[in-house]
């Protein structure tokens, strides 16, 4: 009697959780916002950030899986925003030219959530190489939630 009210909770849980996630992965992307469905989407959103545009307050969606060859934030411009990957996978391939290399290059007070990352970043003799984020600013927080790899 007892293993069942265990499991009867646990399914429970699962089934709340799975919820959570739907609601942080379904939102309306307005027409401030971004969305990105190809390799190029995310190279004109990787120049828009490292141009000036911050995104804060702004959420860019992913709407498909893609390759990712551009870094995301300048140390001047980090990237600010909300980034969904609604479940899509980023395959980064990136090879540094300089320190700090990553698909988000400099975030501050930005969330990113539910994206999956996959492929290789090559440091060679430059430092802070990473997965997701080269540099966030401690003075923001930046939130990540379900990120697989």
């Amino acid at each position: 009697m007892k293993s069942i009210k265990n499991l009867l909770l646990l399914r429970a849980t699962v089934a709340l959780f799975a919820m959570v996630l739907l609601a942080f992965s379904v939102q309306t992307v307005s027409a401030q916002d971004l969305t990105i469905s190809s390799d190029a989407d995310w190279n004109t959103f990787a120049s828009n950030v490292n141009g000036g545009n911050s995104y804060s307050g702004k959420t860019v969606k992913l709407t498909a899986d893609i390759n990712v060859t551009t870094m995301v934030g300048t140390e001047s411009t980090k990237f600010k925003g909300t980034f969904d990957g609604a479940g899509h996978k980023i395959n980064v391939n990136l090879t540094a030219s300089e320190d700090r290399c990553a698909p988000f290059r400099y975030v501050e007070g930005a969330t990113i959530s539910l994206l999956t990352v996959t492929g290789t970043v090559s440091t060679g003799t430059y430092k802070f190489g990473a997965g997701l984020i080269a540099e966030c600013r401690f003075n923001k927080q930046v939130q990540i939630y379900i990120i697989f790899s």
